[in-house]
Parts: C-alpha cells; sequence; structure tokens
C-alpha cells in the first residue's frame, strides 16, 4: 500500500520537488473542503493563502507565537495551561498572564441503580470561565489570548455561550489575536450531548 501510494504521487502529480513550505496544495484544498463542511458558517476559505500546516500542534504554536511576539508583549493564557504554553511564549520573549478556570461545586443526579449507571459531572460543568475576569486581564501590551478547547489537563470544553463572550470581549481589543489550540476536537466522549464548538465558527 505505502510503495503503491508513493508511486502514485510521483507519477500523477510530478512530485519531484520541494513542496510549499507554507502547505502542500492538495493537502490544504482538502483541509479548506472539511472546515467547509463541519464549520457551515464559515466565510470561504482560500487554500494557497490562507492555509499552513507544520509537523504537529507543537511548532505550529511556536511559529505562531514567534510571528506574533515580541519582547514585553503579554500573552493570556487560561490556568491551568499545558506545559509548553509558558515556555513557548517566554522563548518568544512575551510575558505570561493567567486568567484561572474556576471550580465550582456540581450537583450530580444519584446513582441508577435500575441499569447500573452513574452520572459523572462534566469538567465543562465543573470549570468555568469568568469572562469579567478574563477582559480584566487584558491591558496595552496584551498581543494573543490562547484558547484550548478541549482544554488540557481539565477536559473542559468551552460552551457556546462562553465563546460568543470572548469574542464580544476580543472585538473592543483589535491588536489582540485569538489563537485556539483545539488539537482533541476529535477525542470528545458524548458529542451529541456536548459537542466541541470551534472558536473559528463564532462571529466576531
Amino acid at each position: 500500500f505505502a510503495k503503491l501510494a508513493m508511486h502514485q504521487s510521483i507519477q500523477e502529480r510530478k512530485a519531484n520537488q520541494y513542496a510549499r513550505s507554507y502547505a502542500h496544495l492538495p493537502l490544504a484544498q482538502v483541509l479548506v473542503e472539511d472546515y467547509a463542511k463541519r464549520w457551515k458558517n464559515l466565510p470561504e476559505m482560500n487554500p494557497e493563502t490562507q492555509v499552513a500546516t507544520a509537523v504537529g500542534c507543537t511548532q505550529a504554536l511556536y511559529c505562531a507565537l514567534q510571528g506574533l511576539i515580541n519582547p514585553g508583549d503579554e500573552v493570556i493564557l487560561l490556568e491551568p495551561a499545558f506545559d509548553i504554553y509558558h515556555a513557548q511564549v517566554k522563548m518568544a520573549g512575551g510575558t505570561c498572564v493567567f486568567v484561572p478556570l474556576r471550580p465550582q461545586s456540581v450537583t450530580t443526579p444519584t446513582n441508577n441503580e435500575e441499569n447500573g449507571e452513574t452520572t459523572v459531572a462534566s469538567a465543562s460543568d465543573v470549570f468555568t470561565l469568568d469572562l469579567n475576569e478574563l477582559e480584566a486581564a487584558i491591558t496595552d501590551r496584551t498581543k494573543v489570548l490562547l484558547l484550548n478547547t478541549p482544554h488540557n489537563p481539565t477536559g473542559k470544553m468551552l460552551t457556546r455561550s462562553e465563546l460568543e463572550g470572548i469574542a464580544q470581549i476580543v472585538q473592543k481589543h483589535p491588536a489582540m489575536t485569538v489563537i485556539s489550540d483545539e488539537v482533541y476536537e476529535h477525542l470528545i466522549y458524548e458529542p451529541e450531548q456536548e459537542p466541541h464548538i470551534s472558536m473559528a465558527t463564532i462571529p466576531g
């Protein structure tokens, strides 16, 4: 299978040169088609100018932060945060500003003895984002808001109301860029009851 695929790629696409550095065009086209299928309200994307690929999320984040951050700029992280975020912000010369996801007490239904099922509170219910606290963390030095949903390490997925609230805040600060790390978007336990919502689909 692998040998046949390699042979076809050479014969059919004449792939004997370096690929485009920002994205191999057939891959970029497939990604645009996938986004259009899953995210109905997105404006039409140009695969030649609006898609870049990287060797994993870590490299993508590194490149984005290196391109956006200058020494003294601030990056807002939702705490607890994936450990590479802090290091990559520092490598770019930036300063991390932490906004906590605050745990709250959640009452869950009792065990269903008839079928042996136990209801467990969702991380999205347990951890909440205080939008007032988020807005208060923004200064004239804030350059990036780095989101992570589904969130590592808590498992929380930002709700539509939270994302819409974030979008409203960001519109007040046009110098700030949102980077949304959604690497776990397909690792969802109950997609019908609690679907992943991409920040890219939120107006604003």
